[in-house]
This record gives structure tokens, sequence and C-alpha cells, in this order.
């Protein structure tokens, strides 16, 4: 007969080992949702990347100057005022090498991109795991993070643009900073060589990639000053000679271009926080916020807390300069998924030693907060695929496809706002409207220059995602303004000189074609096709 103080314990044993039990199949929940709308997401942006389409201004940027850097061609030359690159160049020649040994520069572009996400959120588990997380917290944080992406910044998923190829190397310098941690400081030698290696090459990749790096050599010189000191060493040696190598092959025109001033505006973080966090990442920074100072008083954990703060800082920051996007939130998509991952498994574990009453409030907040970090996810993933998909990618690409034939039939030089309009039309790529205005406005470039070029009719046609003001045609570009930019790629001025010296010929989808206002007819080759 059993005694009755063991069989008290036996029967709460086995309370406990049902609520276990219920507890891991309840969780696995989340995952299934979560996984199942980012799957239709994703499986939508990879057949978007078949279509002959510009998803993006930076496809076409990108595409020519990976074609100019495996044709030998200098990316970096100053004589050319009007396509500067102000990028670092690894990028441009490893997806320009894949892209012409697969035969399709920009199809291997988006490759590229989507594969690096997938790497992230692969690396992103993995951190969880290494920092104690057991295998749903590590699935769960990976999904978040690919959910993350292809909700709030869907344009990117797929995209031909570097920014997610570098995100993916500085997530393995990340990795391997946290793996085997507990080793002597002599035995890390050579995986913080490794480290510096991964971060400088990352920069190369993107220059603008600067949280994990900081924050990896944060939480190194609260662990050693000697290790912190070796680790920043390395890192400057690195980079010093990828800069030499650089001045070498493209000359001082690679640190003119590279460090190209952009407008900076104030208001910009705060209008872009207000519509982007209303219901998006607001609910997961404040679950996650209280937990950052447990995890600054961690030692393997800081790294991410000093990770998350960065992001945080540096991407509102950041989101002020001309022509930059929800790009510059990607670190804070990460570190917030690695971080929530971080908060389910520190409250797995104090569930175990907990009492009974604590333990179901802990258990109720372990399911919860999945679904809670997630809303955002669920609440803009009906708006994130067309009602039909395919159908729609597919009158996307005739528009495009029969703009580019129209662009390609004219003779003479095309101004291409869509830059790839002038890649699928076989036209040469002479203005870069982005970078022509930034440094317009920062003083790089003299406005008369520009303007000389409308008022000289030196473009056959010019091709623009949207209709002049008629305001402008009644302005005379003689009376100039102050160099003020009215969106991201045309100064008012340019505007006006535009309106004055040509005409709307032709009107398809969002693009507009203008021609010189005496060539409008068949024998010019301008006629007017509305």
């Amino acid at each position: 007969m059993m005694a009755p103080g063991f069989a008290s314990l036996v029967t709460v044993s086995r309370k406990g080992l049902q609520r276990s039990g219920r507890l891991n199949r309840l969780r696995w929940v989340s995952v299934f949702l979560l996984g199942s709308v980012v799957c239709l997401i994703l499986a939508y942006c990879f057949l978007r990347m078949e279509f002959k389409l510009q998803i993006d201004y930076n496809e076409g940027w990108n595409v020519f100057h990976g074609i100019e850097a495996v044709s030998g061609q200098p990316l970096y030359d100053g004589k050319r005022i009007l396509t500067p690159v102000n990028y670092p160049p690894l990028s441009f020649y490893i997806i320009g090498v894949i892209g012409e040994i697969a035969g399709n520069p920009l199809l291997s572009g988006r490759f590229v991109s989507f594969l690096s996400l997938i790497l992230i959120a692969i690396f992103t588990g993995l951190v969880v795991r290494s920092l104690g997380g057991d295998g749903y917290e590590s699935i769960f944080s990976g999904v978040l993070c690919l959910g993350f992406f292809c909700t709030f910044a869907q344009v990117y998923v797929g995209l031909d643009d570097p920014q997610l190829f570098g995100q993916t190397i500085m997530m393995g310098g990340l990795l391997l900073y946290l793996s085997r941690q507990g080793e002597k400081d002599g035995e890390n030698v050579k995986r913080d060589l490794w480290i510096a290696f991964l971060f400088s090459f990352g920069m190369f990749v993107k220059h603008n990639l600067i949280p994990i790096p900081v924050a990896v050599s944060i939480g190194i010189l609260f662990q050693s000053h000697r290790r912190f000191i070796r680790l920043v060493a390395a890192r400057s040696a690195f980079v010093v000679l990828f800069s030499i190598v650089s001045y070498l092959v493209f000359g001082s025109d690679f640190f003119a271009q590279l460090f190209t001033g952009r407008v900076y505006s104030a208001d910009k973080p705060e209008y872009f926080l207000y519509h982007h966090f209303g219901m998006n990442m607001l609910i997961p920074i404040l679950l996650v916020i209280p937990w950052i100072v447990r995890f600054l008083k961690e030692d393997r954990k800081r790294v991410i807390a000093v990770y998350l703060l960065l992001s945080l800082a540096l991407g509102v920051y950041t989101l002020g300069g001309a022509g930059t996007d929800v790009n510059m939130l990607f670190d804070l998509y990460i570190s917030t998924a690695i971080s929530i991952g971080l908060v389910l498994s520190v409250l797995a574990a104090d569930m175990k030693g907990e009492k009974t009453t604590g333990t179901v409030f802990l258990e109720i907040s372990y399911l919860i907060i999945p679904f809670l970090v997630a809303s955002g996810i669920f609440w803009k993933a009906p708006n994130a695929i067309p009602r039909h998909p395919r159908s729609f990618l597919v009158d996307q690409e005739n528009l495009f496809l029969e703009e580019a034939e129209f662009l390609s039939s004219r003779s003479g030089p095309v101004l291409c706002e869509s830059l790839l309009l002038c890649y699928f039309a076989k036209k040469p790529f002479l203005y870069d409207p982005f970078l022509v205005s930034e440094m317009v406005v920062t003083g790089k470039i003299k406005e008369e220059v520009i303007l000389k070029l409308f008022e000289n009719k030196y473009y056959a046609i010019i091709q623009i995602d949207r209709p002049l003001p008629e305001t402008y045609t009644k302005e005379a570009s003689s009376s100039k303004t102050k160099k003020e930019k009215v969106d991201d790629r045309f100064t008012k001025n340019m505007y006006i000189a535009i309106a004055n010296n040509y005409t709307l010929v032709r009107k398809i989808g969002r693009y507009y074609n203008y021609c010189p206002k005496e060539m409008v007819d068949e024998t010019h080759g301008c006629p007017v096709v509305m």
C-alpha cells in the first residue's frame, strides 16, 4: 500500500508531466500558424523573382554596375559624374560573376538575396540555440525573423540588392563569436581572426552594417580587454588591407564616391516610425525592452542586448537619410527575433523552478507572447499578396516589357527613372536620377550642368514614373528656385526644365515618356502613343 505523502508526490508529478506535455504540443501551434503565413508570402516572392519587371529602383542600378565590374570597366570613375557608385565593390564582383556564369545577372542577384534571407533566418535560430534556447524557441525565432522581412519589408525579399548578402556574412561572424565562448584566451586567436575577417568582408559588401560588429566588440570588451584589443586590431588591419587594394584598383575616386554625402531630414524618421511601427514592431519591442536589462547583466546574452539597442538607435537615425528605406531596420528585425527567442527560453527555465501558481502564469505568458509579437505579421499578411498572384505578375511584366520595347525602338540616348527598363531596352546607363539629385543638393555637382542637359534636349526620351505637375509647365526654367528636392529622383528645377522642353508622348501603366517638344512626330521617332 502506497504512503499518503508519496502518493501525493506521484499525483503532483503526473499532473506536472501532463501539463508539460500539453504545453509542448500547444506551443508549436504558433510556429505552424506563423510558418504557414510566412511560407505563402515567401512562395509569392520566389515566384516574383522569375518575372521581368522592376521590383525596386536598386535592381537596375545593381545589374548595370555588376556588368561593369565583370567586364573590366572602372566602377569608381570620377569622370562619370552622372553614374557614380556609392557602394563598396565586393557585391558587384561576386554577384556579377555569378550572373555571368548563369547568363542572367538580374535573376542571379535576386536568388543570392533570397538565399541570404533564408540563411539569416537559420542563423537567427542557431544564435538562440547557442544561447540556451531549445528546438521550439530556436525555430520560432527563425520563422519570426522571416515573418518580419516578408511582411514589413517584402520588397527586399528576392530583390537584387546586396544588403541581405552582407547581413548574412555579419550573422556568420556573430554566430562564430557565440560558439564555444568558454575557451581560454589563447585558443580564441584563430576564431577572432575569422570574426574580424567576416566583419570586414561584410562591410565591403555593404558599408552600413555596423550594429553586429560593434555589439560583438562591446561583448568581448566585457570579457577580456586583451581579446578586445586583438579583435579591433585585426579588424582594422583587414579594413586597411581592403582599402589599400581598393585604392590600387580604383584610385582615389573610390573613397570620394563611397562617402558621397546624403541629404538628411530630421522629420523623416518620425514620419516613417509613425507609419511603420504602429502595428508592426511596436509590440515586439515593448515586450523585449524590459528583458534587455536582465540580458545586459548576463555575460553571453549581453551582446544580443547591445545589438538590439544599437539596431534601434542607428536604424531610427539613419532613416533620416535620403534614399533610405525599411532596410535601415533589418538589424532591428533580426535582433528582435533573437531577443524574443531568448525571452521564451528564460520563461521556460523559470517555469521549472516555480510553484504551481507561478508556473501557470508563466505558461500562459509563454503561449501568448509568440502570438503577440507576431500580431503585426498576421495583421499585414492579408495585403502582402495580390488576390491572383501569377496573373498580377504577368500583367506587370507585360507592361514593363512593352515599355522596354518602346524605349529600345527609339534612337538616341534615353534617361530611365526605372533603371531596369534601360537594361531590358539595351540602352546604356547614362544617368542615375537618385545620386545625381543628391550630388546636386549637396553641392558635388552644379545644378546648371544638369539643367543644360534638359534645356539642350540631350535625351531623346525621358522616362519617369509619374506625370509632371501642370504647374511646372507654367514656370519659366530661367527663374531658378533654390536647389529643392521634390522627391528622391529630381529637384524642382529639373522637373521645371523637363516640363519646359519636353512633352508627354506616351503613358503605359506607371511609365510616362517625354520627348523634346519639336521632335514629336513620326519622322523624328517620337510619335504620340497614349
